[in-house]
């Protein structure tokens, strides 16, 4: 297991595709893979390499998101491929990032993971459009603004 750093991390969520992802075509187009995982200090989770789906987990990540900010305990960050879960506890103005596995145990404070999850709806929605998905790509950018507007 890796030692909880002091102080907090930057974390960034990271998303892209390459030529033979977006060459894919789901009957789902919800379905539709990318590369996604969170980064931390070169610290990558579950995968730099991880494949999953975007238009799905990002809506996950969002509403757990907003739902800690508000009192809630949210859902915490969990992956549709494969059993990786993170537990998102909130102290003060941070929230702890814990793998269930004892992979990753991060503190990152609440502003930063609203800028990463931004980041990546941002980039989610590029990348869909690329792929002519524009009612998905429509949908990361009203997501954003749930985000924004909880910042």
């Amino acid at each position: 297991m890796k030692v909880l750093r002091q102080g907090k991390d930057i974390v960034n969520i990271e998303i892209t595709s390459n030529q033979e992802l977006k060459s894919f075509k789901s009957r789902n187009p919800e379905l539709t893979p990318a590369f996604i995982y969170l980064e931390s200090n070169g610290e990558c989770y579950p995968d730099e390499k991880w494949v999953d789906n975007p238009a799905v987990i990002l809506g996950w990540w969002v509403y757990s998101y907003l739902d800690i900010l508000k009192g809630g305990v949210g859902q915490g960050i969990c992956f549709m491929e494969g059993a990786f879960d993170i537990d998102a506890v909130v102290d003060g103005n941070n929230i702890t990032l814990k793998s269930e596995d004892g992979a990753i145990s991060w503190i990152v404070s609440k502003e930063e993971l609203g800028k990463a999850l931004l980041k990546a709806l941002n980039k989610a929605s590029c990348l869909f459009y690329e792929m002519e998905l524009e009612d998905i790509a429509d949908g990361f950018n009203e997501t954003a603004k749930l985000v924004r507007e909880s910042m």
